[in-house]
């Protein structure tokens, strides 16, 4: 009941639930505090673990996973830094990529993209593809960051080379800098390995049908089904 509540987000009716409860156990710590993570209530998350803690449950690693993206979206990168590090020093927790992404996303939303890019470095190497990825993900393509998306997305290709944001990131930076010749290369390369973007698609309902149109569709007249406005 306090997940169907938080995601359907009626979160103080999660919390009424919670605060209710004779007993709670720690899935039902954990759901509370993932409530509040994805409605990005950090001080509400920390100020839950902290009372759990104090009650004497055990964190797991799902609690660490809500905590640090609660962390993430709220950018208290010091805090999350201190959670992070408490994870196996503290509790014996190690970190499991899905918490390294957290981490990842909170220096990126930081602007810390230098040091997003030497915490993956120090990643396993069998983590690569996914965190490699989320680096990727939190670079954009700003004239500060393309250096660092240039090196995520060749990386990328090493250790996945039919990835295909990897290569539409590079294909774009080519372009920004008016290296067509290059972007051309890539691109067909891409055909080659049959690496393709998935296009971009869109929903509207008319007289009770819903109708999808996919990026570079050409509209049609279907009987006397969707007018053109």
């Amino acid at each position: 009941l306090i997940s169907m509540y938080a995601k359907c987000g009626q979160v103080d009716d999660a919390c009424r639930i919670f605060s209710n409860m004779a007993s709670r156990d720690l899935v039902s710590w954990n759901a509370m505090i993932m409530g509040y993570s994805h409605h990005g209530l950090a001080h509400d998350a920390l100020s839950l673990f902290a009372s759990m803690t104090e009650s004497r449950i055990k964190p797991n690693s799902v609690t660490f996973l809500g905590i640090l993206t609660a962390c993430s979206h709220a950018g208290l990168m010091n805090k999350g830094w201190m959670i992070y590090r408490a994870m196996s020093k503290t509790y014996g927790i190690e970190p499991e990529v899905k918490h390294h992404i957290c981490m990842i996303n909170l220096l990126g939303r930081a602007g810390k993209l230098e040091e997003a890019e030497q915490f993956v470095l120090s990643l396993p190497s069998e983590q690569g593809v996914a965190t490699w990825g989320a680096l990727l993900g939190v670079c954009g393509l700003s004239e500060g960051n393309a250096e660092i998306a240039r090196r995520a997305s060749q990386r990328l290709l090493e250790l996945d080379p039919v990835n295909a944001p990897a290569h539409l990131v590079l294909c774009n930076m080519h372009a920004a800098v008016g290296k067509y010749g290059e972007g051309g290369s890539l691109r067909k390369e891409m055909r080659l390995k049959g690496i393709r973007k998935l296009p971009g698609c869109s929903w509207i309902s008319s007289r009770e049908k819903i109708y999808a149109f996919l990026s570079g569709d050409r509209p049609q007249r279907e009987g006397d089904g969707l007018e053109f406005l």
